[in-house]
């Protein structure tokens, strides 16, 4: 598996105008006592992997949901709203269950921020979003209301990424293995 640091969800948020989202990896349980130094670093990358894959299955929701936009369809926005909050609730159950790796759970936490800000993103600035995309015609004052929660979501986020990344670096040179910078830009 690659290890790619955390992927900035938020930005593909943008209506679809695009995004740029980082990389980052998975993870599994460690009882590392034991183990070879190699071992160990094996382990530590499969555990921040771990956390990885439960964004990228985020991820298809957040593209899912947002492919609605053009739609007009408010139920079928709805829907998928939906549908992303619930995925977005069972990736925190997942990560709500992990125990720290070696008794250090900063990663872990750090994820458990960044997912939790993103549910309540999904569950309150995108059910605001979808009403003011679903509208027959969008004026001034809407675009200018669409804009405002953009930012808001943006700045919030940036900063929670930001200290998932540095906890992931961290935890990166801690148990000696690289983290795979990934930049990919999407436009729908």
């Amino acid at each position: 598996a690659a290890n790619r640091p955390a992927a900035s969800l938020g930005l593909l948020i943008i209506l679809t105008l695009g995004f740029v989202q980082h990389g980052w990896t998975q993870s599994v349980d460690s009882s590392a006592a034991a183990q070879s130094p190699s071992a160990l670093s094996t382990a530590a990358e499969q555990y921040n992997d771990r956390m990885v894959a439960e964004q990228d299955s985020v991820i298809a929701y957040i593209q899912a949901f947002t492919s609605t936009f053009t739609s007009g369809d408010r139920a079928l926005m709805d829907a998928r709203r939906v549908s992303l909050v619930d995925q977005v609730q069972r990736s925190l159950t997942v990560l709500e269950g992990m125990d720290g790796f070696e008794g250090d759970t900063t990663l872990r936490d750090e994820a458990i921020a960044v997912f939790s800000f993103y549910l309540s993103v999904f569950q309150n600035e995108y059910a605001d979003m979808i009403s003011l995309i679903s509208r027959a015609e969008i004026g001034a004052g809407e675009n200018a209301r669409l804009r405002f929660i953009l930012q808001a979501i943006d700045s919030r986020e940036r900063e929670l990424d930001d200290a998932w990344l540095a906890a992931q670096e961290a935890f990166a040179d801690e148990w000696n293995f690289d983290l795979e910078h990934e930049d990919r830009r999407t436009v729908e």
